[in-house]
């Protein structure tokens, strides 16, 4: 039997038989993203930390360092990606990509400055009176029941200490002196366990895996701990600020609230402090030159998805990070 293959009968079968071989390409491609996507671990909004920088406000090298902040000790083990989205960069489009950040639950901290004022958003007070709004109120009135507020009972501080109230015996009592290791074990590795089952985590399918990932989880709860700590330490020393202004807000038949629950972080309350220039700044004109500046510059949090607010305290380690690196040393 003549079986040499020639250019005439190589021809002759792809020919007739493409549909076949394309058939069975597809089929083999298919068949590889079927055995990727069941091996591989799907990304939730958690384990990505997403950065902002809004309109009105410049980034600087640092902020674009943001974009590699996850796996660097800066936040916990959870964090597997982060991204930094300069919306200075957008004039034209910054509200759409600002509506689809929030809806889709990829932002967890924005940098927003509130001296200038948008010219484009105003809002009304509880006398009726109309006024433009700075550009940190125009993201608290547009996002406000997503905002992670500092104080009250769905607040930042309240959340991370309820948090970790779970397994320190009181956690109002932690100091920089405390022993921070000295949680309930017992009881992180019981919750690390039901929320591996309950959220089917592909990343710990064996007993090996699940050991080997309790003394991250171990760390990542101290973490929160020594966060907690840090972040009121700034705040007392006067480092930094919370915004208690009045926000007015009105529902679909006009009924007026008048909220004052602190909606940001002045991460400049005074320039002597801190210094945020090398992240984020707006320009000040002073005589016929200007500067950069970033007195009340502001940051703003936004929530986690419901299920997940356990993470929370990776945004409070991301604001210490901040903090510490802008601190002005004499």
């Amino acid at each position: 039997m003549d079986a040499k293959i020639t250019k005439e009968r190589l021809g002759q079968f792809l020919s007739y038989e493409w549909v076949k071989i394309a058939a069975v390409a597809v089929a083999v491609v298919l068949l590889w993203m079927m055995i990727f996507s069941g091996a591989a671990t799907d990304i939730t909004a958690a384990q990505r930390f997403d950065v902002y920088n809004y309109v009105g406000t410049f980034a600087s090298q640092g902020f674009k360092n943001y974009a590699s902040v996850s796996g660097k000790e800066v936040l916990s083990y959870e964090v597997m990606e982060s991204r930094a989205m300069n919306m200075s960069e957008y004039p034209d489009d910054y509200d759409e990509l600002m509506l689809a950040a929030v809806t889709m639950n990829e932002i967890d901290a924005l940098f927003v400055q509130d001296v200038y004022k948008n010219e484009t958003y105003s809002y009304t007070d509880e006398a009726g009176v109309s006024h433009n709004a700075t550009y940190l109120e125009t993201v608290v009135y547009k996002y406000y029941p997503n905002v992670l507020k500092i104080d009250g009972t769905d607040g930042l501080i309240h959340m991370v200490e309820s948090y970790l109230g779970r397994y320190y015996s009181n956690v109002s009592a932690l100091t920089e002196s405390s022993n921070f290791s000295a949680m309930n074990k017992a009881l992180v590795e019981a919750d690390f366990r039901e929320n591996v089952k309950k959220e089917k985590d592909k990343r710990y399918k064996t007993e090996e895996k699940i050991l080997g990932a309790l003394e991250k989880e171990y760390a990542r709860i101290e973490s929160y701990a020594r966060a907690l700590v840090e972040f009121k330490g700034y705040l007392s020393q006067g480092v930094i600020g919370v915004d208690s202004r009045a926000y007015y807000l009105r529902d679909s038949v006009g009924a007026l609230t008048v909220d004052v629950s602190q909606a940001s972080i002045n991460l400049c309350v005074d320039e002597s402090k801190t210094d945020l220039t090398d992240l984020v700044y707006y320009e000040v004109e002073e005589g016929e030159n200007t500067r950069k500046c970033s007195k009340n510059v502001h940051l703003v949090l936004f929530k986690q998805p419901k299920g997940l607010e356990r993470f929370t305290g990776d945004q409070l380690l991301f604001v210490n990070e901040v903090v510490r690196n802008a601190l002005v040393t004499k």
